[in-house]
């Protein structure tokens, strides 16, 4: 890359403290400079320079529409018209080809040891799409001309697959990346960029937090902040209701959160047998019937299971039903259709004792549901959705207290019903032992760094006879008091208002940001699992992969009509052991959400069908190099590319925070003394892993433009 001109307010500073090194090489970059204007300018979806990607797809689409429909004299006239927008188009596209943008490093702005942050890559990326203030860090050349970004997640990455000797966890400058000391495991990255720039991911000294999460939420601005405000003193919050329908999910909500959609069934209305809501897909829907009359309280139903593991996956074992009134309608215990496989004791309390003499199928449940439950009924659960699908239920009217009451972080982030209850209840549920029936949700994460004052404080025994042995701790989930304790949360909302149980959310997702104003921008989410429901949930498409061929190729989809585009490749992570490969299989739901494309794993041909955790290591990085620079060659011109790493090995960290968590818990659980001596936290392990955070959030970016 050429260096950058010097900036117009630069001020004269000593020579070490003005430096500027280009964020990728420029020995390419005047003999690739016609070919780049020439393929540019003859791609009828390559932008206008000052234009949005997206914009022009749409426009194109509506003018081959209209082409279509017109007669042959329009035709002529069209043609004509194409002819002058094209031969526009080359002459906006050479202009700003002879000003390409470009980015160079400035020492300025890593003065008194500052080091890039997450966070602030992030705003460098708003920055390039968007009026957002400039990084002091690196400088932006021809700004106006970045046409997309894409920005890629790569952990995995580090200075010594780069060739480069290892830097120390206080070094913040940008390092040359040429030549390697050693041969580098990926070449591509010393042919894209000249530099890599050190990077710190957020945590705290005891544990790291989501780089991705970090990078896709920012803060709310002024305006935006006031303009919720606003909109909720509007809104009424304290205005209290009888009516439960103020707190129905939108037909929105349910494709967000992945609830089965329900249609309108054309069954007789009156017909309220099983036969009359089978649907042809095997599941159940109630019959459609007239909405009730202006003043009518519907009935209002909640309802919990609980489920064990067969070879189909989750399958119901038993399902409680509970009224507004607190009284249980309906509770039983079900056999599964499939061998069991894990009857989940450890969640349910359910084993093959207390299942072998159950003779109620699935069939039978949803009979008896057929004579509780019609179209109007209003069902309230947490998380419902994988209730329903285990009873292979759609219905239209849903309640979700994971909804109605937010996570104190806001979304996506849901607060389990065990919280809730404890927070808004003042009730502890969920506190059975083993011999409990109870519902399959995995209980909260054990923290694994309390403090040493909470430590200190902790009991040395739970209990009264020291001599006696203490039986393990399994938090059981009673279906019917879960299904309870969502009545009665709802019942509180209602009696406080709308605005009861919320939190003022002062963030918002990247994606929202570039959604506002006058001048929106597209963005796309590709990610390994199921991005739309999760972290993509407000981008304009999200595309699901299993691998990171698949991701390669949902950037190239999605390329050309977006604006930003943010990725993820997590093979080489896996294969390393620092993530673990997710087996959730994207359901045909996922292609129907509403606003959103969602693109299913399965659409996308698998082109390798090697596991990414059983090929060697030198298999993984010769595949990710190949998949960068098919990625980087499908890149229009004018495309602004970000790599981060996020950050490093997370190995002997974990191990340490799992030794630390277990001996949390087995301080609360016996006495001191009877604690082995291989499973005491000591200081030199606290010293260790002190350290361990500090250095795995440490991690690498690097910048670029084509």
């Amino acid at each position: 890359m050429e260096s950058s001109p010097p900036h117009p307010k630069k001020q004269k500073l000593p020579p070490q403290s003005t430096t500027r090194h280009d964020a990728s090489p420029a020995k390419k970059r005047k003999r690739d400079h016609s070919q780049a204007v020439e393929a540019a300018a003859s791609s009828p979806a390559a932008p206008l320079a000052g234009t949005g990607p997206g914009k022009d797809s749409a426009r194109n689409q509506q003018e081959a529409q209209h082409e279509t429909e017109a007669s042959p004299s329009a035709d002529d006239g069209m043609a004509k018209l194409d002819k002058a927008k094209a031969k526009k188009r080359r002459k906006e596209v050479q202009k700003a080809m002879e000003n390409p943008p470009s980015f160079a490093f400035d020492t300025r702005g890593f003065k008194g040891g500052r080091t890039i942050q997450i966070k602030d890559i992030r705003d460098f990326v708003l920055h390039l799409l968007s009026e957002e203030k400039a990084q002091q860090w690196l400088y932006v050349a021809n700004k106006r001309n970045v046409q997309r970004v894409v920005a890629l997640m790569i952990p995995g990455i580090t200075s010594s697959t780069l060739g480069i000797p290892q830097p120390p966890t206080s070094a913040n400058l940008p390092f040359a990346l040429s030549p390697p000391a050693t041969p580098s495991q990926l070449p591509i990255f010393q042919t894209l960029f000249s530099h890599a720039c050190p990077t710190k991911a957020p945590g705290d000294k005891y544990k790291l937090h989501s780089c991705y999460q970090h990078f896709i939420n920012c803060s709310l601005t002024g305006g935006e902040k006031d303009r919720r405000e606003k909109a909720r003193k509007e809104q009424g919050q304290s205005r209290k209701t009888a009516d439960p329908s103020m707190y129905l999910m939108t037909p929105e909500q349910m494709a967000e959160q992945a609830y089965p959609l329900p249609t309108r069934s054309s069954s007789d209305p009156l017909k309220t047998s099983l036969k009359g809501w089978k649907r042809d897909d095997g599941w159940v829907e109630a019959p459609y019937q007239a909405p009730l009359q202006q003043g009518q309280i519907p009935q209002v139903l909640g309802i919990d299971c609980e489920m064990c593991l067969t070879e189909d996956g989750s399958e119901l074992t038993r399902v409680s039903v509970v009224d507004m009134q607190g009284k249980s309608v309906y509770d039983s215990l079900v056999k599964p259709d499939k061998p069991i496989l894990d009857y989940l004791t450890r969640f349910s309390g359910l084993d093959q004792e207390k299942l072998s003499n159950v003779t109620k199928r699935l069939e039978d449940v949803q009979r008896d549901l057929s004579e509780l439950i019609s179209y109007n009924t209003i069902l309230i659960g947490h998380s419902l959705e994988c209730d329903l699908r285990v009873l292979k239920l759609v219905h239209s009217f849903i309640i979700d207290t994971s909804v109605i009451y937010q996570h104190p972080r806001g979304p996506p982030f849901k607060a389990s019903l065990k919280w809730l209850a404890q927070k808004w209840l003042k009730r502890e549920i969920q506190n059975n032992t083993s011999t409990t029936p109870a519902s399959i949700v995995p209980p909260a994460p054990t923290s694994i760094a309390p403090s040493k004052d909470a430590l200190a404080a902790l009991p040395a025994s739970t209990g009264t006879d020291p001599s006696a042995p203490t039986a393990p701790l399994i938090g059981g989930h009673d279906s019917a008091e879960d299904a309870l304790t969502c009545v009665d949360l709802l019942k509180l909302k209602m009696a406080k208002g709308p605005g009861f149980g919320e939190f003022q959310n002062d963030q918002e997702t990247i994606f929202e940001r570039l959604g506002r104003g006058t001048d929106k921008k597209r963005c796309a989410v590709v990610d390994h699992g199921t991005p739309g429901q999760w972290h993509g949930a407000k981008a304009d498409s999200a595309i699901g992969c299993t691998n990171d061929d698949q991701v390669v190729e949902g950037v190239e989809r999605s390329v050309e009509d977006h604006d930003l585009i943010v990725a993820r490749f997590m093979d080489l992570s896996h294969a390393l052991g620092w993530s673990q490969p997710s087996n959730a299989a994207l359901g045909k739901w996922s292609a129907t959400l509403p606003g959103i494309n969602v693109v299913p794993s399965t659409t996308i041909q698998d082109s390798s069908s090697r596991s990414p955790s059983s090929a060697s290591l030198d298999e993984v990085y010769a595949q990710l190099n190949v998949q960068l620079a098919k990625l980087h060659a499908a890149l229009p011109p004018l495309t602004a590319l970000v790599i981060f790493t996020g950050h490093n090995s997370p190995l002997e960290m974990s191990r340490l925070a799992a030794k630390k968590a277990k001996f949390d818990r087995l301080w609360k659980t016996i006495k001191q003394s009877e604690i082995a001596d291989k499973d005491r936290w000591m200081e030199a392990d606290d010293r260790a892993l002190l350290d361990e955070v500090e250095r795995c959030r440490t991690g690498l970016s690097f910048y670029c433009v084509k």
